[in-house]
């Protein structure tokens, strides 16, 4: 047993006990006056309406940002796919190109000039200058 201030005991309660007592006897007391009678426990309509938002708002933000999210990614794999076929096409265009100026430098390198001396004809000497300035380029490029 518990003693408070005054030197009296208490019970586990916390209220005094008389002395002597040496075990706890709980006896059933007189039925209480019966109190009023509480709510029911529904809810209004507008306390129903708010609580159905609260739980239903979330899910439609989820909802959106998941199609929000999966519209952005079908976007961005438009976009990839736009890119590829771009790099496609330059890398084609540049093939393309290659071939053009391959078949043009090749037509410059069967080109001979005319034979003559450079010393008595300068001209010559400015054709055989640019022939062979041609034919470095074509193996340059590697055609």
């Amino acid at each position: 047993m518990v003693k408070d201030k005054d030197g009296s005991f208490l019970c586990p309660a916390g209220f005094p006990v008389p002395a002597g007592t040496t075990e706890w006897v709980l006896e059933k007391g007189d039925k209480g006056d019966t109190g009023e009678k509480g709510d029911d426990g529904t809810l209004s309509v507008r306390q129903r309406r708010s609580v159905t938002f609260l739980f239903v708002l979330p899910v439609l933000i989820a909802v959106v940002s998941l199609f929000g999210l999966i519209h952005y990614a079908h976007e961005l794999s438009n976009e990839q796919k736009a890119l590829v076929q771009v790099q496609i096409q330059s890398h084609r265009t540049g093939q393309l190109v290659e071939r053009k100026l391959c078949a043009t430098l090749n037509q410059l390198a069967s080109l001979r000039p005319p034979p003559g001396n450079p010393a008595t004809n300068p001209s010559r000497a400015y054709d055989q200058q640019l022939h062979f300035t041609l034919s470095q380029l074509h193996s340059d490029v590697g055609c």
